[in-house]
């Protein structure tokens, strides 16, 4: 089992909502598609790429594994607060772990940053 920091970067151009993979919630959730991009962390990474594949489909997102590290909490948090101009804001008015404005590569950069400080 794998563990560390992983970004997604979506690429379907119809939006997919966030809650798709919920058959009770799939049309709740914020709307999002192609140039919306996240970052996450994991404990087990190839679990998480399943997961997304359950809520994207196989064809609409890349999975990039950036780091590996078992200390996913705290540069997790470290990575949120350089990109926190950049997140989503959902339905509900609420900051989203998803970000629009900041390519994969300028993202993948600040989590090298943050992981090897």
């Amino acid at each position: 089992m794998k563990s560390g920091i992983y970004v997604v970067e979506l690429l379907n151009e119809e939006p997919i909502f966030s809650c798709a993979h919920d058959k009770r919630d799939s049309k709740k959730g914020t709307p999002l598609a192609k140039g919306h991009i996240k970052f996450g962390k994991a404990k087990d990474l190839d679990r998480r790429q399943r997961n997304y594949l359950k809520t994207f489909g196989e064809n609409n997102f890349n999975f990039q594994i950036v780091h590996l590290t078992p200390e996913i909490h705290e540069i997790e948090r470290r990575i949120m607060k350089e990109v926190d101009e950049y997140r989503v804001r959902g339905i509900l008015g609420r900051k989203l772990e998803w970000l629009e404005g900041i390519d994969i590569k300028n993202l993948i950069k600040v989590i090298n940053k943050v992981a090897n400080q």
